[in-house]
């Protein structure tokens, strides 16, 4: 999911996609929310604790594991994981910054276009079909990373 809404009035699992939980307009129901949207179109969403938004950085806390965090983020925010992320983290970015304080799951930072990716651990086939940008990788990564 790259932008807009998504209403859930029962319980969701993990793992999720590119989404934080944001204040609700509708009773009864949980608001979900598009992390790049909210980087780049709607950054004064409420943002539901124990995840904030500060100074032009996303702060995810809450432990749930996402898949395509940040998926398509063309702007100069900043989102910082801390714990571990899901598959394909970055992908397709072209601007931005993403640290998972964590591990990343496969296809971490595929696909990349530009921005900056930080993450533990990854998955296979991190960094493969990138274009441009910078994929940090501070302990191992799996099979087939920068593949073409």
């Amino acid at each position: 999911m790259v932008s807009g809404a998504i209403y859930v009035k029962g319980n969701v699992k993990q793992p999720m996609g590119n989404v934080v939980e944001v204040g609700s307009d509708r009773p009864g129901f949980r608001k979900f929310m598009s992390i790049t949207d909210i980087l780049s179109e709607v950054p004064d969403e409420k943002i539901l604790s124990p995840n904030i938004m500060e100074d032009g950085c996303l702060y995810v806390r809450d432990g749930i594991i996402r898949d395509t965090i940040a998926a398509r983020l063309d702007s100069d925010m900043s989102v910082i994981v801390e714990g571990d992320a899901g598959m394909s983290t970055g992908i397709l970015i072209k601007r931005g910054f993403v640290r998972i304080e964590g591990d990343a799951g496969l296809n971490t930072a595929v696909l990349l276009r530009g921005g900056t990716i930080v993450a533990g651990n990854t998955g296979e086939f991190a960094g493969a079909y990138m274009k441009d940008g910078v994929l940090i990788i501070s302990g191992k990564a799996k099979g087939f990373w920068g593949q073409i």
